[in-house]
């Protein structure tokens, strides 16, 4: 005989009016048998298990409840149950968690990082292997918090896995070098070459303890490095390291003779460096090596000549425009195969100048020399200044010495272009190559215009020195010592009323703050977390509908961004220190727009999308500030190329506020 469900339930609701509550758990206990899919009815009998003091019980039908929600993708559904749950398991580290990972994925990461936190801290005295997997969720969480990476890579040693932890702390120490911190990324090398002996660790913390003001340090590390295997990095930071302990003459002939090493192996932005520190060390007035400086800073500007730069290779209608600028905007990416395949794949314009050029370069890029060559020897340039541009390309990717000389016909003006969507910054290398033998290429540029923006302005001639900073910034613009020398040259400048301009205005950190890593201050979260206890809903189908779908910001970046939307733009950087993530990085870019240093916030967005992937939480944002940079640098069709991108990847943001922008630009576009 059918049994009548309706009747059945309405007989379990009469129970429990009666406070038959063991009666009425047997009705909903048959209910459920019938009708096993049914959350609703678990959850009550549940709840009924819990009446009767069936803990055990009740904690089964729980967890086959959150098993089943979590399975269906509702987690926010699932988050009252675990709350349940804990209190019947308090002590259980998974329920702790599990609920952590439902707060995660339903954009609470507020209450996840105190799950998880409260996780690490059940687990890590007895099961460490189990509290470092909880604690890369928190490293996850907040990738640019050092104390977190810190306390995993602890995690990891308390694990017994020497290998993963070794790795950790060389990830440290690069992030810490990336951001300024040579201290700290001593710090971290050292500890990692306690769980293993590594060459490159040992010469990395070396230059870092050099950096940091610790020479003595730093000469005992590269004198065991030289032993074990010579190198000229290692000669040139010997010679940096003597040359900090005031024993020049020996730092000279050290200097020399990397300099004519890194000559041999074509790197001459550190052949370069190299003769500044031999300079340095003769107190600036040898004639044979300024005579060789000035010559390899001649072939060091001629080497930047990067032919799509020039006015004569600009696209001249509207295909080659879409061709031409779309791989461009990839290249500038990172997306390089990408930009070749949208050249290769344009047929009607594959011979134009401006399409041959582009995939030269690109060529050039990805390693392909043999290849860029044989484009450019199709190229016909058209008049003599751009011929002697392509030969000269043609000379330096054939590795030969430049025979044409910067202040000639090619003045410096043709050979480096400064503006602004052209230049070809490569954007920063972030990847996971932990062990590199070799230091950053622009890290030698960014440390000769450094040493000449320093003598320029102990010489007094403040504007010029703050042309070599701003050169060396571009290089690298992450050096916070930079940033700082050239607030100082800004201030100076700015007590020079013939000399102010608008056009010299930059920014610095210098009043107290740098970018490098600081522990954050605890946030105060939300007293009343995230959801109540209750269970009123009955798990129906819109209980999503009642959540906010905009992932939550954290307090960091709101009182950034507060401070930021009224001008207090050196209020808001403490907030931002030691941040990578991509909305941090794109408010760093905000500030650096509102106070006019749009170099420096192209070279940080560029850099942050570079590594970041189109849905990444604030992908829009910094795209928007990027269309916004562009905008404001007058280059109309850049700007209306980043709304493309920003329609592409999410065609509801801010739809009026683009729809504006986008006849903005097509007015501005049209004008010029």
């Amino acid at each position: 005989m059918a049994v009548d469900r309706n009747k059945l339930e309405q007989q379990a609701m009469r129970q429990l009016q009666k406070g038959q509550i063991e009666q009425a758990l047997s009705s909903y206990q048959q209910l459920l048998r019938l009708d096993p899919r049914s959350r609703r009815v678990r959850k009550t009998v549940a709840e009924l298990h819990l009446r009767l003091g069936q803990n055990k019980d009740a904690e089964r039908r729980f967890l086959e409840i959150v098993e089943s929600l979590r399975k269906d993708g509702k987690e926010r559904s699932a988050i009252p149950i675990y709350q349940q749950l804990l209190r019947l398991r308090p002590k259980d580290h998974e329920i702790v968690d599990e609920l952590g990972d439902c707060y995660r994925t339903s954009s609470f990461p507020t209450d996840a990082r105190k799950c998880y936190e409260k996780a690490v801290e059940m687990t890590a005295r007895n099961k460490p292997d189990k509290a470092q997997e909880i604690q890369l969720k928190l490293v996850a969480l907040s990738p640019g918090e050092f104390p977190l990476r810190i306390r995993h890579a602890e995690l990891l040693e308390a694990s017994n896995w020497s290998e993963r932890a070794f790795f950790a702390w060389v990830a440290l120490g690069k992030e810490s070098r990336r951001v300024g911190r040579p201290d700290e990324q001593a710090r971290f090398l050292e500890r990692a070459m306690t769980l293993r002996e590594d060459w490159n660790v040992l010469v990395d913390a070396a230059e870092a303890r050099i950096r940091m003001g610790d020479p003595r340090q730093g000469l005992v590390h590269l004198q065991k490095a030289h032993a074990e295997q010579q190198t000229v990095r290692v000669l040139a930071l010997l010679a940096e390291g003597l040359q900090a302990l005031d024993q020049k003459p020996k730092a000279r002939q050290l200097w020399l003779q990397a300099a004519r090493l890194y000559k041999e192996a074509g790197e001459i932005d550190r052949h370069v460096r190299a003769l500044r520190g031999a300079l340095e060390c003769s107190g600036g007035q040898d004639p044979t090596i300024q005579a060789e400086l000035k010559e390899a800073d001649e072939v060091l500007a001629l080497r930047s000549l990067r032919l799509w730069e020039q006015d004569w290779v600009q696209p001249n209608n509207q295909r080659q425009v879409e061709v031409v600028i779309k791989a461009k905007v990839e290249a500038d990416y990172g997306f390089k195969d990408r930009a070749r395949q949208t050249l290769e794949a344009a047929s009607d314009i594959r011979k134009a100048l401006s399409a041959r050029i582009a995939l030269a370069e690109i060529l050039v890029d990805l390693g392909e020399l043999e290849a860029a060559l044989e484009e450019l020897a199709q190229v016909t340039a058209p008049d003599a200044a751009a011929t002697q541009q392509l030969h000269l390309r043609q000379q330096i990717l054939r590795g030969e010495k430049p025979m044409s000389k910067a202040g000639d016909e090619l003045n410096g003006d043709d050979l480096i272009d400064d503006d602004l969507i052209d230049d070809d910054d490569d954007l920063i290398d972030d990847d996971d190559e932990l062990l590199d033998d070799s230091t950053d290429d622009d890290d030698g540029v960014a440390a000769a215009h450094e040493a000449e923006g320093d003598r320029l302005a102990i010489a007094g001639r403040v504007k010029e020195a703050v042309a070599a900073y701003r050169t060396a910034i571009d290089a690298d613009p992450t050096n916070d010592s930079l940033l700082v020398k050239l607030g100082e040259m800004m201030a100076r400048l700015d007590d020079e009323p013939d000399d102010a301009s608008s056009d010299d205005f930059s920014f610095s950190f210098s009043q107290g703050g740098t970018f490098a890593e600081i522990s954050p201050d605890d946030i105060e979260d939300d007293p009343e977390g995230g959801f109540g206890d209750g269970f009123d809903d009955g798990f129906d189908d819109d209980f999503d509908d009642d959540f906010d779908d905009e992932p939550a910001e954290d307090e960091a970046l709101s009182e950034a961004r507060a401070r930021i939307s009224v001008g207090m733009f050196r209020e808001a950087v403490p907030f931002l220190k030691g941040r990578q993530d991509l909305p941090a990085r794109t408010l760093v870019a905000q500030i650096q727009i509102g106070v006019g240093d749009l170099r420096g916030a192209r070279n940080v967005l560029r850099s942050a999308l570079g590594q970041s992937a189109r849905g990444e939480q604030g992908y829009q944002e910094a795209i928007w500030t990027l269309a916004d940079l562009y905008t404001q640098a007058k280059k109309p069709d850049a700007g209306l190329k980043m709304l493309d991108e920003l329609q592409e990847a999410d065609p509801s943001w801010r739809k009026r506020d683009c729809k504006a922008r986008r006849r903005g630009l097509e007015l501005m576009l049209a004008k010029g």
